[in-house]
């Protein structure tokens, strides 16, 4: 009795589970829907606005080439004299005035060097005066007929010799305070760090950069664009850069052209300097955006689409003259019009509210 019964219940369940795979289906306690196109819902009567046909356009096409973001001018602080590092005072991304002062350098023994030059040019200045004294008291001596010639002559030239060490002394000092102002690395220009290669501790060595250092308003991109598209183009010519990452277009003007093209790419390199705008950096990539040709495209009225989340609709006329809600796919814009990938077709007439 008790296997009769498991069975009966098995039965059961399978029985329950097939009437409701047939009710999820549709086929027992709903209507079928037959398979096909089943339009939107009719779209109310407009009531403002007008009519207006889709039409094909003939618009310019675009070429895009990949460039990258560089500045014209970009400075690379390197030391002239070898010293360890005390101090940087800036960071990556830090905006510099023009004569501060970026980089302290170990100026110990160039200060011991400018104290000896100094010591130096106070002794050549006592020798100085004692052999121009001299001098007088022989040339005095002379005229008394108490010194003779050889003597006047010895005096002149001991004087014309201290002077000429004492002059040594002052460039020694104007030289030794020369290479103590080297161990201060200033900003030479009003600029922004792009790159910091040195920290406290590290030897400088001459000709090494510590800091790259570049001016926001030289910025501009470099792109390789093939020759045949460069034929047009001229320096000072306004063109369009896109920036993916910024999510933005900007106006830039042609400031180079190679003369030149690559023997392996057959392409030129083009500069287009870029506006001033706070959110660009060297080595950011962009587009360059340039005409190449023209096409025909399907085009609707940008004020006809409508949308809803993800959907674009557009009200449509049908062969009964009735309008209907129907969903569209769009692509670029041009001015007041967009182009109509999908979901027109042209003479549809469509309701410009």
């Amino acid at each position: 009795m008790k296997t009769l019964g498991r069975v009966v219940l098995a039965v059961g369940a399978i029985g329950a589970l097939v009437l409701l795979l047939l009710y999820m289906q549709g086929t027992i306690g709903a209507d079928k829907i037959a398979p096909g196109w089943e339009a939107l819902a009719e779209a109310r009567t407009p009531t403002e606005g007008h009519a207006q046909r889709v039409v094909r356009r003939t618009v310019t096409s675009n070429c895009r080439w990949s460039g990258t973001v560089a500045a014209r001018q970009q400075v690379r602080l390197a030391p002239r004299v070898m010293a360890r590092v005390l101090n940087v005072a800036v960071r990556e991304g830090d905006p510099v005035k023009r004569g501060a002062t970026l980089v302290r350098l170990d100026s110990t023994d160039f200060e011991a060097k400018l104290a000896q030059a100094r010591a130096a040019l106070e002794a050549a200045r006592a020798r100085a005066v004692q052999a121009e004294s001299e001098h007088a008291r022989v040339a005095a001596l002379h005229e008394a007929h108490a010194a003779t010639d050889r003597d006047l002559e010895a005096a002149r030239a001991q004087a014309a010799a201290s002077s000429a060490a004492l002059a040594r002394a002052r460039a020694a000092v104007a030289e030794a305070t020369w290479f103590l102002s080297l161990t201060r690395l200033d900003a030479p220009v009003d600029g922004v760090v792009l790159e910091k290669r040195v920290e406290a501790g590290d030897l400088a060595v001459p000709g090494q950069p510590l800091l790259v250092l570049y001016v926001p308003e030289t910025l501009r991109l470099e792109a390789a664009v093939p020759l045949a598209h460069t034929r047009a183009l001229a320096k000072g010519a306004t063109v369009q850069v896109e920036f993916p990452a910024l999510g933005r277009t900007l106006e830039a003007s042609v400031d180079e052209i190679a003369p030149g093209a690559d023997p392996h790419t057959h392409t030129v390199t083009v500069k287009a300097a870029l506006p001033s705008t706070g959110s660009l950096r060297p080595g950011m990539f962009g587009r360059l955006v340039l005409p190449c040709g023209t096409e025909q495209v399907l085009v609707v009225p940008a004020a006809a689409v409508r949308r809803v989340g993800q959907l674009e609709l557009v009200r449509v006329r049908n062969r009964e003259g009735r309008w209907r809600l129907r969903h569209v796919k769009t692509g670029r814009r041009f001015d007041e019009t967009l182009e109509v990938l999908s979901g027109l077709e042209e003479g549809d007439e469509v309701w410009v509210p």
